[in-house]
């Protein structure tokens, strides 16, 4: 929607909404993964624009915009399973080809590594910008920032795994080893807050009549407010403090870029630029910081007698025998 408030200001709103589901689109890391190990994704997202331009004078534009997000993601097993998962198991398989050589590979049934797994956001982006002439120079600056809250469930790995050496070992149901990680409090749910802050200005001129020429500056900060639990035998043992709330302050970034009309004749351009650009950190290196202090989740590795049974059939019908078998450490 746009309303012409008065001959300075006007008034955009826009809104997308959008939901996106996707089932037996997630595989697994094994060669073969069966249908049961695919998991469904699903996205419930909505955005919502406000933008107010305004033309203070034939020489001086600003454009203030507040957008804000809400996104629901979600990854789930297959319908085929139980929602809770069930363990996986990877099954080795060495085979001869006709040529003599071998092959070999890993087959997959049951769960899937890291489902289910839901990501909660909202964010709130605000940015400015005033457009400037002055004569032959014409001026950009602003600012541009994030405001996000995340809550995030990953659970890579927790419905645990069992290994076979062999078609034949799984045919007989002897697993050689069982591997998981085990939440200690819970449902590891990791809620974090991060702030994203921006200023830029540029400057755009030419330079003689058929060289045009831009020159910018920008700057960025990210900030991490909340940090994992601290850790003091990890301290005790590497002098290392799990409870670091990352900040990255340094993004300062130069760009330049000269464009030559040869001739002035608008048929032949040579245009070249460079500058320095940064990335902006992923959140989720924070969530698996938050999440790996070592108090939240522990990790089980065992091999021979003490490999635990395995029975798919009562993981599948979701027997409380798998639900035990998740929750509590074997």
């Amino acid at each position: 929607m746009d309303w012409q408030l008065n001959n300075i200001h006007r008034l955009t709103i826009r809104n997308n909404f959008n939901v996106w589901d996707n089932p037996f689109s997630v595989d697994d890391n094994s060669t073969i993964t069966l249908a049961e190990s695919w998991s469904d994704f699903s996205a419930l997202e909505n955005s919502t624009l406000v933008s107010l331009r305004s033309a203070f004078t034939p020489k001086v534009l600003n454009e203030l915009k507040v957008q804000y997000q809400h996104a629901e993601r979600e990854f789930v097993p297959s319908s085929q399973l139980p929602s809770a998962n069930i363990p996986r198991a990877i099954v080795n398989i060495t085979s001869t080809l006709p040529n003599g050589t071998s092959r070999n590979l890993s087959a997959q049934i049951g769960g899937q590594r890291f489902t289910p797994e839901t990501n909660l956001e909202r964010q709130i982006h605000l940015t400015n910008t005033t457009y400037l002439n002055a004569g032959k120079f014409n001026f950009t600056f602003g600012t541009d920032n994030l405001f996000t809250y995340l809550e995030t469930l990953l659970s890579n790995e927790q419905n645990g795994r069992f290994f076979y050496n062999s078609l034949d070992d799984f045919e007989n149901n002897r697993p050689f080893r069982y591997a998981r990680e085990v939440p200690l409090q819970g449902l590891p749910i990791v809620e974090q807050n991060v702030i994203d802050l921006g200023l830029f200005a540029q400057v755009e001129t030419n330079l003689h009549p058929h060289l045009n020429a831009v020159f910018g500056l920008r700057w960025d900060a990210t900030l991490f407010l909340d940090e994992a639990a601290f850790n003091p035998v990890v301290f005790e043992e590497l002098g290392i403090r799990t409870d670091n709330k990352p900040a990255d302050w340094d993004n300062i970034q130069p760009r330049l870029q000269f464009t030559w009309n040869i001739g002035g004749k608008n048929a032949d351009i040579i245009r070249a630029g460079g500058g320095i650009f940064s990335s902006q950190p992923h959140y989720y290196a924070q969530v698996n910081n938050i999440q790996n202090s070592g108090l939240l989740l522990g990790a089980i590795d065992v091999t021979g007698d003490a490999v635990p049974a395995a029975d798919f059939n009562a993981y599948r019908k979701d027997h409380p025998q798998c639900q035990v078998f998740l929750m509590e450490v074997p």
